[in-house]
């Protein structure tokens, strides 16, 4: 699915004079890690898109309006991981023009067709990527993005750029996380679970996404504060017309609730390796228990409890990870077996082994 959106070529010089705006075709590549905003590497499409959002800022409103009108539904999908990928870029090179660029692809969004409220997320990433790169423009960028803006649009960027500089900042913490990678500064989904825990939790599942992402799989989403889903762990019946329930009052529950964070990744089985391959993914949680024992105690029980699924558990201390293999197909070619899956046993484990204690992120 292509992006095409106009880009004028041409000014207005007399009121009747057509401007030709032919068509510009741009396409993130899931399968080459393109929405992964844990370690995006520059592609020829950012720099494209970059060049693009230049010519819709320098444009009149008339042709502003154009641009905006160009852009279907279905390419929004797309259009919305350009900012996200400019955050990264700007702060990974000091650049302020990202910081620009992506606040101008959120003033070409068509309020009419995108609900302009989806955009806080985004705005609250490029103003914590603004302040890291260049704290004193960031007021001004935001501005010069309303006044590029629709109606709409152009008053919910001045509404978040009114909210107190802590409020700003807290939006963005309750959306994302900052890492480090070794392609330099990323960023992982933040959740809302319990997270207070003394491993670095968002390190260490970078590490394991980098084995994951070295292997058949694409990571397609990264991140901290998730819980350990007690399907994992809790026991199940041998009928099918018997639905499980969870133990509470138990080992199992104390266990769980007394976890002190998580991390998950989940990645995609890319397309040459089978069949069916995007109903086939991996996810992998990492949790830090409370202690050595509860880790011991929820390894063995992910290992035993009856899921069927391909899955290696091991706990290093109080940490514990889970990775299994996923596979929505009926039918069709199975990737992933009890013993192929296997192969991550040692990476797994070697990170956790290493694992240093340090502050919570």
């Amino acid at each position: 699915m292509d992006i095409r959106m106009l880009w004028p070529l041409a000014r207005k010089s007399q009121k009747d004079q057509k401007v030709p705006i032919p068509t510009l075709n741009a396409k993130y590549d899931f399968w080459r890690g393109d929405l992964d905003l844990t370690n995006p590497i520059e592609q020829s499409v950012d720099h494209e898109l970059r060049s693009f959002f230049a010519n819709f800022t320098d444009s009149a409103e008339s042709i502003r309006a154009k641009i905006r009108a160009s852009i279907g539904p279905e390419q929004y999908g797309q259009l919305k991981w350009y900012p996200l990928r400019s955050a990264v870029f700007a702060i990974r090179r000091n650049d302020v023009e990202w910081i620009r660029s992506g606040l101008a692809a959120v003033a070409a969004t068509d309020s009419k067709r995108f609900a302009p409220f989806l955009s806080v997320p985004t705005l609250a990433l490029l103003y914590h990527a603004g302040t890291v790169v260049a704290s004193t423009e960031v007021a001004e960028q935001f501005r010069a993005a309303q006044s590029r803006a629709d109606d709409r649009m152009a008053k919910v960027i001045s509404e978040f750029l009114q909210l107190p500089p802590d409020r700003k900042h807290a939006l963005f913490a309750q959306y994302e996380a900052e890492v480090n990678t070794e392609g330099g500064v990323g960023f992982v989904l933040k959740h809302g679970a319990k997270y207070d825990p003394t491993y670095d939790l968002a390190k260490l599942i970078v590490r394991i996404r980098d084995i994951i992402a070295a292997d058949n799989y694409v990571p397609e989403a990264v991140s901290i504060g998730d819980t350990l889903p007690d399907a994992l762990v809790r026991s199940h019946s041998a009928t099918a017309d018997h639905a499980p329930y969870f133990e509470r009052g138990t080992a199992l529950s104390d266990g769980l609730a007394k976890n002190r964070g998580g991390a998950a990744i989940v990645a995609r089985l890319r397309p040459e390796y089978c069949k069916g391959n995007d109903r086939q993914s991996l996810v992998g949680h990492l949790i830090e228990c409370s202690d050595e024992s509860t880790a011991v105690y929820l390894s063995d029980r992910a290992q035993n409890n009856g899921l069927g699924r391909p899955s290696v558990c091991m706990a290093v201390g109080p940490l514990l990870c889970i990775t299994t293999a996923i596979n929505a197909n009926r039918g069709l070619e199975v990737f992933e077996d009890n013993e192929t899956i296997r192969r991550f046993d040692s990476a797994v484990a070697e990170v956790l082994i290493n694992a240093r204690v340090g502050p919570a992120r």
